[in-house]
């Protein structure tokens, strides 16, 4: 999420540097996709099965999934026994693979 990398810059003692950064080199190569409610109704779908079930997942990890389904994507994580919880989402394994090198 663009906001970690803000709260990370935010947080530095190279705050400009890292600000600047971001608009500069991170934003442009990427597209930032838009949460409305199409993908918030995934969302209460996904943490209302969590909760459910007994499993929850913080509400930042439950909007990245949702916004993934919603969109049809793959989600690139390390983090696949949180996301594996989530039914549907297409993972793809390669951060969770070099961490094991």
């Amino acid at each position: 999420m663009i906001g970690e990398l803000y709260k990370g810059a935010y947080r530095s003692d190279n705050r400009e540097r890292h600000l600047s950064n971001i608009e500069q080199r991170v934003l442009p190569a990427i597209t930032v996709l838009s949460y409305d409610i199409s993908i918030a109704k995934v969302f209460g779908s996904i943490r209302a099965h969590l909760e459910e079930t007994g499993m929850s997942l913080p509400d930042a990890d439950i909007q990245i999934a949702a916004t993934a389904l919603g969109y049809d994507l793959e989600l690139v994580t390390g983090k696949l026994r949180y996301f594996n919880r989530i039914s549907g989402l297409k993972l793809n394994h390669v951060l969770a693979t070099s961490r094991n090198r």
